[in-house]
């Protein structure tokens, strides 16, 4: 099991407290409908928009035939919840990168003091989706406050201005207690439901390799936010697995 795996199963341990909370606030719900769940499309009812404009970037400058696109896996125009003071951040590289990439966390009014976090992380980037935890690097968000996180790729350590830069919103919402065990898939849809953008992302993201449905699912969900490069993404890595 790779570290990723194990940190994403511990995460999905976390969701299920999430199964039972209320709606946030100002979130508007959707009248029952019939139909059997497996059938249904994912649905995410976003939280009040009466916020600030959440992503940013999406960025495709950078050196002269780069075309590198750059965007974190967050809500445009409103904030993104979470239930959980750890999170899993996701963003999307249009390409491979064997540069450093800069992942940034800080309050949303951007305080004089230093982010909470600003770490490099050294390595080759695969195009498509990756994470990281904020377990890993030791940060819990203090609740109802808005946080803005960013992915930057380095190109030019000497020229900073050749960056490329996304970045989005984030708020961790307490929630209440809820049911001891339930599968991710279902624990995702009811986590979109509710509003509560990130835990659902995670939840669908656990063991997606070895689970192909999830892919689809994931794609359903980052389209309803207008994340339409990683949902083709996801929709081709789909249609590239071998049939068993």
């Amino acid at each position: 099991m790779t570290r990723h795996r194990r940190l994403l199963r511990e995460f999905c341990l976390v969701l299920v407290v999430c199964l039972s909370v209320a709606a946030p606030a100002g979130q508007a719900q959707d009248p029952p409908t019939g139909g059997k769940t497996a059938e249904k499309a994912f649905k995410y009812n976003p939280p009040s928009r009466n916020a600030p404009a959440g992503r940013v970037g999406g960025s495709t400058r950078g050196l002269p035939g780069s075309d590198l696109v750059v965007e974190v896996l967050s809500p445009s125009d409103h904030v993104g919840l979470s239930a959980n003071d750890q999170p899993v951040l996701y963003w999307y590289l249009s390409r491979p990168v064997d540069k450093p990439l800069e992942v940034t966390l800080d309050t949303a009014e951007l305080s004089s003091a230093a982010p909470l976090v600003e770490t490099t992380l050294k390595k080759t980037w695969p195009a498509g989706i990756s994470a990281v935890s904020l377990r890993d690097l030791g940060v819990r968000l203090k609740p109802d406050v808005i946080y803005r996180w960013s992915v930057a790729v380095v190109l030019d350590s000497a020229q900073r201005s050749t960056d490329v830069t996304a970045s989005g919103l984030i708020r961790h919402v307490r929630s209440a207690p809820g049911p001891a065990s339930a599968d991710p898939e279902s624990i995702a849809r009811i986590l979109a439901e509710k509003g509560y953008w990130y835990d659902a992302l995670t939840a669908l993201s656990l063991d997606i390799d070895r689970q192909p449905a999830r892919r689809k699912q994931r794609a359903d969900l980052l389209e309803q936010v207008g994340l339409t490069a990683p949902a083709a993404y996801d929709r081709a890595a789909l249609g590239k697995t071998p049939s068993h």
